[in-house]
Order: structure tokens, then sequence, then C-alpha cells
């Protein structure tokens, strides 16, 4: 396995839900289309609210998050749901860089 990291943000997840995903070529450019999981689904609210991605500095949304973070199909990403309510989503990720094995 090929793990490159280069940011000092990396935490250990203890009680909090979280998700761990490797991107695919759809949830980057130029698609940026993402799903989560279905176990994450009991976690968070059925009607759409305003999420917030953390990861070093905040972003809105995942298109934005996508570019400022430059990620790239093979990478890894953690989400760690730090707040969720009816009317905002707030998450701090984790990246992990490289070529993961299927």
């Amino acid at each position: 396995m090929n793990l490159e990291i280069d940011n000092d943000e990396y935490w250990p997840l203890f009680e909090k839900s979280y998700v761990d995903i490797i991107l695919t070529k759809s949830a980057v450019k130029p698609t940026y289309s993402l799903y989560l999981p279905k176990k994450m689904n009991k976690e968070l609210p059925s009607a759409g609210v305003h999420v917030v991605l953390t990861c070093g500095r905040k972003n809105t949304g995942w298109r934005k998050f996508v570019d400022d973070n430059n990620l790239k199909e093979g990478d890894g990403l953690v989400f760690e749901l730090s707040e969720c309510s009816t009317s905002k989503i707030e998450s701090r990720v984790q990246i992990f860089r490289g070529d993961f094995p299927a």
C-alpha cells in the first residue's frame, strides 16, 4: 500500500459517528457525486440541510471541498460527524492520499 500523508491533522476516532470511503472517479472532477454508505443514513436528517466539511479549514459543500483539497480518485477519507441537527451538518474529515487496494 502506497500511503502519503501530507496533513498534520489526524486524530483517533472514539465515540462519534464516522464513515470511511475511498473516492471513486464519480466523486471528484468533473462529476462531484458523493454517496455516503447507508450506515450513515440513520445519523443524518431526512431533509436537505447546510453541510460544512472541515479539514484544516472549513468548506461549504462537496465540490468546494474536493477542489480546495485537490482530492483525486483513490484518496481515502474518514468523515467524523461533529454536529448534526435539522439545520446543519458538520463533519471533520481526515484525508489519506494514495492508492488503496480495492
